[in-house]
């Protein structure tokens, strides 16, 4: 791209028409060839956006469908009942402990 200090550098009173006319048309072919390869660019960019966008609406369809799955997933549930089912698990109640009033103290004598 043309700087602006390009252009104070220049004596333009001594310099002949086509000669400015050549400076100018060569400065304006490198801009317009830079301005096609930033285009260029950014159509690129723009695809890889939309690749992009694509693939989130697609992760975001697996999210709902996984998520859609898990509310439904009692099927797990009931596999593991069934499990619970077949052995079934004897709960075994803790005895209670004596009267608290009625604990002996032992006292022992050294020798």
């Amino acid at each position: 791209m043309i700087n602006e200090f390009e252009f104070a550098d220049i004596d333009w009173s001594n310099q002949d028409i086509n000669e400015v006319v050549d400076f100018f048309t060569k400065k304006f072919n490198i801009q317009e060839k830079e301005i096609t390869r930033l285009g260029d660019q950014l159509a690129q960019k723009y695809d890889v956006i939309a690749q992009q966008a694509d693939r989130i609406k697609q992760l975001e369809g697996e999210v709902t469908q996984m998520k859609s799955r898990g509310r439904r997933s009692s099927g797990s549930r009931s596999y593991n009942m069934r499990q619970y089912k077949d052995y079934p698990h004897q709960p075994s109640k803790r005895s209670r402990p004596d009267n608290l009033d009625s604990c002996k103290f032992y006292t022992t004598q050294q020798v």
